[in-house]
């Protein structure tokens, strides 16, 4: 690796001389040609949020201990490739989905996909014919976590923070299937990027129309698909973080008269679904976060 490497982590010609456990992992790129006339070479996420150390088709060696010397040449081979990822199997209260978005297809000049995960409500199944207000989240790659849900309570011989998430997965179920928590959709939005794990829902020169993609494509189908209500006033937007993009991403909502922020005004409006059953103390806000986020 020359000394100048721009895509080296870490310089070689510095590492200490003496054994060492050493892999290689090759991070395959391909060619994008965009429409706005730049063509640019970028890891394509395979569903895994890029994660380089997971990403299907990535290429890496297998593990060797190696005496390096001052003056140590070491052929390191990449024999190995990273799998398909599996897809994520429904159950009876998370689905998936996955759409080629056209917008981001047509700026990036190849198939664009968006995913997402659903959160259905007891008895969904049960009743077609009914209802329900959505809430979007858009975070990070992964936060599907957010809505597993787990039938039975956490082993005593679980630790650390394997004990943690199971939990919060047993809370998030009690909650969830009894009747304290409104029946309502809850959507993880996964929109990894050429660039990062997460677009954060905006339209952006560089990225593309993210944005659009989100709020013209993935979320009409999602609510086409699981029995929304579809109406402004049923719907909401929100990420984990305060940021000028989730501002930006709300005020994008807000002209295409999509989506409002969950008020005192529009609470009142949320009760009044049949299928909505908030907690008088507390309201929308208190209901959420003690229902979804809390492990304890």
């Amino acid at each position: 690796m020359p000394e100048r490497c721009l895509g080296g982590r870490v310089l070689l010609f510095v590492i200490a001389g003496g054994r060492h456990d050493t892999q290689a992992v090759l991070n395959v790129y391909e060619t994008f040609h965009r429409a706005d006339g730049h063509v640019l070479k970028l890891h394509m996420d395979q569903g895994e949020g890029q994660r380089w150390n997971r990403s299907p088709g990535n290429l890496y060696s297998k593990p060797q201990r190696l005496q390096i010397g001052p003056d140590t040449i070491v052929p390191i081979a990449l024999t190995e490739t990273i799998m398909p990822i599996a897809p994520s199997k429904d159950t009876k209260y998370v689905r998936h989905v996955l759409i080629e978005s056209k917008l981001l297809t047509k700026f990036w000049g190849r198939p664009m996909h968006l995913r997402a995960a659903v959160l259905v409500p007891e008895g969904f199944d049960d009743h077609p014919e009914q209802r329900y207000p959505v809430v979007f989240l858009q975070g990070h790659f992964g936060e599907d976590s957010s809505v597993t849900l787990r039938e039975t309570p956490p082993s005593v011989e679980m630790k650390g923070t394997e004990r943690r998430v199971a939990v919060g997965a047993y809370h998030r179920y009690q909650d969830w299937t009894s009747g304290r928590l409104p029946r309502m959709l809850l959507v993880i939005t996964q929109h990894a990027t050429p660039y990062y794990d997460d677009s954060y829902g905006v339209n952006t020169a560089n990225m593309g129309p993210y944005g659009d993609a989100l709020t013209e494509e993935l979320y009409p189908y999602v609510e086409g698909q699981f029995h929304a209500i579809g109406k402004p006033w049923a719907r909401v937007v929100f990420r984990r973080t305060i940021c000028p993009s989730s501002r930006s991403t709300c005020k994008q909502w807000r002209r295409r008269a999509q989506t409002q922020r969950v008020g005192a005004s529009n609470a009142k409006k949320w009760k009044q679904s049949p299928v909505f059953r908030a907690p008088e103390a507390g309201g929308v806000h208190v209901m959420w976060h003690r229902g979804v986020y809390d492990d304890k």
